[in-house]
């Protein structure tokens, strides 16, 4: 594909989403690292589903999970908001961190300040209003289910 430069084009790149926007989100990809305090968290790749109608499809947003007694809560409450059912057992952050990827939620945008820039985070989850898209598990199809 040929491409022409075109400088009345340029952009800076993306706008922040305005503080408080609530969203559909999806968790696009997720790791464990170590902050240099010490603490353990899981960095998630957070995008705006766009599968639903909303403003700012496709939009990323980077989320931590921080994994100290101060924030078991919003560890729970995390968990709860993707849909965890009452009473699952993880058999530890990585276990957590694979469960996660491909599960939905509701975002509240926030922005945060680094290095002179600003950027979004998520200040606050609750439930998805629509189901989860499927997280990448193997699902059967049999010669009958098909229409030809």
């Amino acid at each position: 594909m040929a491409f022409v430069f075109d400088s009345s084009k340029a952009s800076t790149g993306f706008e922040p989403i305005p503080v408080g926007t609530e969203l559909e989100m999806i968790i696009q990809e997720a790791e464990v690292k170590t902050a240099s305090t010490g603490t353990t968290f899981i960095n998630m790749r957070v995008v705006v589903r766009d599968d639903v109608d909303q403003p700012y499809k496709g939009y990323k947003i980077y989320h931590r999970l921080f994994f100290t007694e101060k924030t078991e809560g919003i560890i729970h409450g995390f968990l709860k908001a993707i849909g965890t059912p009452e009473g699952k057992a993880f058999d530890g952050i990585d276990d957590i961190k694979n469960y996660i990827i491909g599960k939905s939620f509701i975002g509240r945008v926030g922005q945060e300040e680094s290095k002179g820039n600003i950027y979004n985070n998520i200040s606050s989850v609750k439930e998805s209003k629509y189901s989860t898209v499927d997280s990448g598990q193997p699902i059967d199809i049999y010669d009958d289910d098909l229409p030809f």
